[in-house]
Formats: C-alpha cells, sequence, structure tokens
C-alpha cells in the first residue's frame, strides 16, 4: 500500500464569477467531510476561476488513487451544489498531479 498526494485543478466555466465566489464555503466544508481521502484541502484563484483540491489517498497504484480523487472531487462538487448529470459542462479537471510514498509501518 502506499501514500499518493493528489493536487487536483478544477476549472469552472459557464458560471458567473459571483456564482463561483459563493461556492468556494460550501464546497471547501464539503471536501472537509470526505470520507476516502486524507487531509483534502481546497484552494482557489477565483479570479481564474479555479479551485485547487489537495489531498492524500492510500492505494496499490497511482492510477487508483488518481479515480479515487476524481471520484472524490466530484462528490464535493455534487454536496456543494454542482449538479451530478452534466456536471463536466460546468466543472473541468483540467490538471492532476500525483506524488507517491510509502507507507510508514
Amino acid at each position: 500500500m502506499t501514500r499518493h498526494y493528489l493536487e487536483i485543478t478544477v476549472k469552472v466555466t459557464g458560471l458567473p464569477r459571483d456564482r463561483v465566489e459563493s461556492l468556494f464555503d460550501d464546497l471547501a466544508e464539503a471536501v472537509y467531510d470526505l470520507a476516502d481521502v486524507v487531509d483534502a484541502d481546497l484552494g482557489a484563484r477565483l479570479g481564474d476561476q479555479e479551485f485547487d483540491f489537495t489531498m492524500a489517498v492510500d492505494a496499490d497504484e497511482a492510477p487508483e488513487a488518481l479515480r479515487i480523487g476524481l471520484a472524490s472531487v466530484r462528490c464535493a462538487l455534487h454536496v456543494a451544489g454542482g449538479a451530478t448529470p452534466g456536471w463536466e459542462e460546468h466543472f473541468e479537471a483540467i490538471q492532476h498531479l500525483v506524488r507517491s510514498e510509502p507507507v510508514a509501518a
């Protein structure tokens, strides 16, 4: 088992800036409550309409960790009011970074 550190950047499109700004608090709360990840956090560049999700995931391989991370981001967006059907119309994951470290025994 390996601990993977993920950074996932999501670009918001098709929503007015004030709506993007109003999403931050609800999204940050949803990120805090995520279950399948460790130390999840949220950052934002509101002028660029981008959210940065960071988290750690314990998984055997990096692709599995990324899948869990992307599912967690989608869950947080849904909880914060993003519509799950068609969510990609407003929220596009534009960058993924996965760094892996062995979990200490």
